[in-house]
């Protein structure tokens, strides 16, 4: 259960809005149930220098993080909201943060590094802080048949980068549950040599493919994988689109990098996907004007409002070190917990706690004062829809029958997709078709829905 809950909500006039904050610890009654005004103005000489880039300094992590604290200490929910997560023992400790109507410039600051009382939540506490995003659409939740694997995509694809570190980082991941865990693995990567390596693992069933040319042959080849987790290696972009080298560059064919963007990877994950991994530059960073998505802050808060669980990315450019640390620790905490689920027979899937130790081990075996200076701990966040999705085993079943109604319902969402294109723009020859096509996509909802 969530122990401390905060939201902030904008309000005002949208171009120079105001920000509410509430706060509030579930299972408990707090005082003061109304939102009180954060006050950011105050402690602009911290923070204004934090969202223009200009972020240094020994002390620095360690003055934002108070910083940030000293945002919520005016609301007087605050020390009793709190008290439920910084109480050591109590079990599944956490701080979720929710965001309503765009509150873009708090949004930006990277409350994962929030520090209260000289300690670091998620460093020092064990106490992870992750996003609730709000979402009316159906996303993932996996029933597995008795004999169905849990699917694990990889695409692989950073320019510039031969992917090995990375693939090494998820191969690691993946063998540490090998023999609890039946897993069937999707290798996609533009590296021939990584691919023909990975043929080689005997501890997993893995399949692997070339990255290919066409973006659309990308979606469909994951499509058609219907992967519970998915974790992409490559390089982002903060306008929120993937860019990915396809197989040919090595050896000099050059061929033009894939982009995927959020309708694109919607297509291919929305159906089956309980947890999706960017392990990409800046894809939970604000995109600025030019960016092309409505409403949002990020391509990952998109794509959990649009149905995703929970998809994790980075708020800003990422060392590719950095990454392989996170990818390791991160997969491995989550596999264990689907392993467990599964063995249980199935329940919801909370990935805090292992996704804020997973952050903490990006600094593992640095020293104590690097872990006050640097950053690089704080880049990962975790978005999550509020309903935790579930990840079940069904007793009786057969995972043949399974893939094929999954298969089914795929289709029917392509369908869907396909006719809500042509409902946004009609060509002039579908004019008279308009009536049928309605009607049909009336069906397809309910079907989808049930």
């Amino acid at each position: 259960m969530t122990t401390t809950r905060i939201e902030f909500s904008a309000v005002g006039d949208p171009d120079d809005p105001t920000t509410l904050i509430h706060i509030e610890a579930p299972g408990r009654v707090l005082p003061n149930e109304m939102p009180r005004y954060l006050n950011l103005a105050s402690h602009r000489d911290v923070l204004e220098p934090f969202l223009e880039g200009q972020a240094g300094g020994d002390d620095f992590v360690a003055i934002l993080g108070d910083t940030l604290w000293d945002c919520l200490d005016g609301h007087p929910n605050a020390k009793d909201g709190f008290s439920p997560s910084l109480q050591e023992g109590v079990a599944d400790r956490k701080v979720t943060i929710s965001f309503r109507h765009n509150p873009q410039d708090v949004k930006s600051l990277p409350w994962e590094a929030l520090r209260v009382n000289g300690d670091f939540l998620t460093f020092d506490k064990r106490v992870p802080v992750v996003r609730e995003i709000d979402s009316h659409w159906p996303g993932a939740s996996p029933e597995l048949a008795r004999n169905e694997k849990l699917r694990f995509l990889a695409v692989i694809g950073a320019e510039g980068d031969t992917g090995e570190g990375e693939w090494n980082a998820l191969n690691r991941a993946l063998k540490s549950v090998a023999g609890d865990l039946d897993l069937e693995v999707l290798l996609i990567s533009s590296n021939y040599a990584l691919l023909e390596k990975a043929r080689a693992i005997q501890e997993f069933s893995i399949a692997t493919e070339t990255i290919p040319v066409n973006r659309g042959d990308l979606v469909h080849a994951i499509e058609r994988f219907m992967p519970h987790v998915a974790h992409f290696f490559c390089h982002g972009h903060a306008e929120g689109f993937l860019k990915i080298e396809p197989a040919g560059n090595e050896y000099a064919q050059v061929p033009e990098i894939v982009t995927l963007d959020e309708v694109d990877l919607e297509q291919a994950l929305l159906q089956t996907a309980c947890l999706t991994v960017f392990n990409a530059c800046s894809l939970a960073q604000d995109g600025g004007d030019e960016t092309q998505q409505s409403g949002s802050l990020s391509l990952c808060e998109d794509l959990v409002q649009k149905g995703l669980p929970i998809v994790v990315g980075m708020r800003a450019p990422v060392d590719t070190g950095v990454a392989r640390r996170f990818a390791l620790n991160f997969h491995r905490n989550a596999l264990q917990i689907f392993r467990k689920l599964l063995d249980d027979g199935g329940g919801h899937v909370d990935l805090s706690r292992g996704f804020g130790d997973a952050c903490r081990a990006i600094l593992s075996g640095g020293e104590q004062g690097a872990e006050r200076r640097e950053l690089s701990w704080t880049l990962p966040i975790l978005h999550q829809k509020s309903e935790l999705p579930s990840l079940t085993r069904r007793a009786v079943g057969d995972a043949s029958t399974d893939l094929a109604s999954k298969m089914a319902r795929v289709q029917k969402q392509a369908e869907l997709d396909t006719l809500m294109a042509v409902l946004e723009d009609p060509p002039d020859e579908y004019l008279l078709l308009l009536p049928a096509i309605r009607a049909q996509v009336g069906k397809l909802q309910t079907e989808l829905q049930a």
